[in-house]
């Protein structure tokens, strides 16, 4: 249902929040493919930028810079660190994956391949909601996302087709540094995951779509056009 009414216009336009995470993670790319880029380059580049990720002015619009200053801040911090321990294979990579009769079509924040030549994933979030580390495990889009390492889906960036894992990186908590949530290799996993897959494949070539409450309903950007909300509202006559 989510994904439903999310493709039928059931969010609303772009907001602050989405263009300064779309802004983040332009700048965590370009800190990839121009080396020489330092922590001051990318917050000048952010206050230069700022009117047009956030038009409005005053203490509301200040604090929120603030915030976006540290979120570079703690990605710098994690970049750094991450280069001790893997190489970097390229940064918003895409990839296409088929999986019986779904097409997974997606992109990666960060590819990137340790001292055993597997491959890692790394995905940058800019919320302030954080998944719990039990609920990181079995996230659909990092099992996704692993899946297309083993399927080939990055063969034009790296031969390897072993997984190395994959790990969410928060940059906007309250935490001094970026929350880091990891997810093992699906060594194991995957003739079960790409069942689950085509499972969602037919739901979603459905003619009708059903909701169901869960824990993630506090978050969804589409609760209020939900059927099964107390504040849904109608969004069609």
């Amino acid at each position: 249902m989510k994904w439903f009414l999310e493709k039928s216009g059931g969010t609303n336009g772009d907001t602050t929040a989405q263009v300064l995470g779309s802004a983040i993670h332009a700048f965590a790319a370009r800190m990839e493919e121009e080396p020489g880029l330092t922590q001051a380059d990318l917050i000048t580049n952010l206050r230069d930028a700022w009117k047009l990720i956030d038009p409005n002015t005053g203490w509301v619009s200040t604090s929120q810079l603030n915030k976006a200053v540290e979120m570079i801040h703690k990605f710098v911090a994690y970049h750094s660190d991450n280069l001790k321990k893997r190489e970097i294979v390229g940064v918003e990579l895409q990839f296409t994956i088929d999986v019986g009769r779904a097409r997974i079509r997606g992109s990666v924040d960060r590819l990137e391949v340790g001292a055993d030549g597997a491959l890692f994933i790394v995905d940058f979030k800019t919320g302030a909601t954080k998944v719990n580390i039990e609920d990181a495990k079995s996230n659909k889009q990092m099992l996704a996302y692993q899946l297309a390492v083993t399927e080939g889906g990055f063969a034009d960036q790296h031969e390897s087709r072993t997984t190395g894992g994959a790990e969410l990186v928060y940059l906007a908590t309250t935490s001094k540094g970026a929350t880091i949530r990891n997810q093992p290799p699906i060594d194991g996993q995957i003739e079960e995951i790409k069942r689950e897959i085509q499972v969602i494949a037919e739901g979603m070539s459905a003619h009708e779509f059903f909701a169901s409450v869960n824990k993630r309903c506090k978050q969804c950007p589409v609760r209020n056009a939900c059927p099964i909300q107390s504040d849904g509202r109608m969004v069609m006559e």
